[in-house]
């Protein structure tokens, strides 16, 4: 179910005992509301997903439309053969000129898709694509900026930022945690500040699921390949 940006930002006022938004304007509250939105993106790209159908270039590297940043899967072929992910490195080994349709003949139906690991918005095809081809996956969108109220007083009322938040309500008390953190980060020179930032940040990441950084490391044994994880 969808929510409002009031609704994060009353409760973080409440937090912040800013009420009237004095310290913290309504705008600035906003602005983070946004950042804290694609922080949960980036961090938790499931956390965004949704399928769409992507049109294909012809070739064998493929880019994600504007307003995606992920690609999480690729389920299928439109019209309907399943495809399913490979590692590069085995077609760079047995199949190193499959970027060449003199090699490996491009097709408007996808097999496989390789991924690339150093830009998440790039993927591969196997074969090439013809430059007709379809297919069905599931992508990770950045949520679009809240529409702001128009001019005047209302800029400044809390209560006129009815716009919808473009991330699942279970993520409300992460954004609430994320909008407090930066507002602390603005006094990071008053006493305590530092401290009350760091601990909503704290708060932010164990909503989202951060592991730490041991966790996260990845075993050198690993497929390189996102898809795998």
């Amino acid at each position: 179910m969808a929510f409002q940006a009031r609704d994060v930002m009353r409760r973080a006022t409440i937090m912040l005992q800013d009420g009237g938004g004095v310290r913290w304007p309504a705008p600035e509250l906003c602005d983070w509301l946004d950042d804290g939105a694609r922080e949960i993106a980036l961090q938790k790209p499931t956390a965004t997903a949704s399928t769409a159908v992507l049109e294909l270039v012809e070739g064998t590297k493929q880019s994600l439309p504007e307003g995606y940043h992920k690609l999480l899967a690729v389920v299928r072929n439109v019209a309907g053969r399943v495809v399913t992910p490979a590692v590069r490195e085995v077609f760079d080994t047995q199949i190193p000129g499959w970027h060449d349709t003199a090699v490996l003949p491009f097709s408007a139906t996808v097999m496989h898709v390789v991924d690339d690991m150093f830009d998440q918005s790039v993927f591969y095809v196997v074969p090439g694509n013809t430059g007709t081809g379809e297919v069905e996956a599931i992508v990770s969108r950045l949520p679009e900026k809240i529409t702001r109220p128009s001019g005047g007083s209302s800029i400044l009322d809390l209560d006129s930022y009815t716009a919808a938040v473009a991330v699942p309500d279970i993520y409300q008390n992460a954004l609430v945690d994320y909008v407090c953190y930066r507002a602390f980060s603005k006094d990071i020179n008053v006493a305590g500040a530092a401290q009350r930032a760091q601990a909503h940040y704290q708060l932010f990441q164990q909503a989202l699921g951060i592991k730490s950084q041991v966790e996260m490391a990845q075993n050198v044994d690993t497929p390189k390949s996102r898809f795998s994880q």
